[in-house]
């Protein structure tokens, strides 16, 4: 029997073929009992400028 997690997991790396070996360790991954897909996020911050009234 395999645990199926009810979220999703987040991790950092930089590159992809660093997020590949990250998940390869993972024993539900290694045991076939979960799928996976790698997503790339870029984080995007817009710098705001406060004005008083």
């Amino acid at each position: 029997m395999c645990y199926r997690p009810e979220s999703d997991t987040l991790f950092e790396a930089t590159s992809k073929d660093e997020a590949e070996a990250i998940v390869a360790d993972v024993p539900l991954v290694q045991h076939g009992c979960v799928n996976y897909q790698l997503y790339e996020w870029r984080i995007v911050m817009e710098q705001h400028t406060l004005t008083e009234f």
